[in-house]
């Protein structure tokens, strides 16, 4: 017999799943948003990129990008903006 507080456990699980997922996209995000604004300013000062920078920009970490961004600022080339 499927009692009320088996109703409510089952509800706030599926409410917690929700919230997660939720967050988790948010993250997601956040960080294709940061890999491509690095991507637009990569391209803007060292010309078009090739396909293994952009597909390393797809998936790195977020703090990657943050240093690569942090980088892009003073580097001279592609390479100095991975390596600096």
């Amino acid at each position: 017999m499927i009692t009320a507080e088996k109703i409510d456990w089952s509800l706030r699980w599926k409410q917690e799943g929700l919230e997660a997922g939720r967050e988790e996209g948010r993250r997601k995000g956040l960080q294709e948003g940061k890999a491509g604004l690095l991507e637009q300013l990569l391209a803007r000062r060292f010309g078009p990129l090739p396909l293994a920078v952009r597909e390393r920009l797809a998936g790195a970490s977020d703090g990657e990008l943050d240093s690569w961004a942090l980088n892009v600022l003073d580097a001279a080339s592609l390479e100095e903006v991975f390596h600096g």
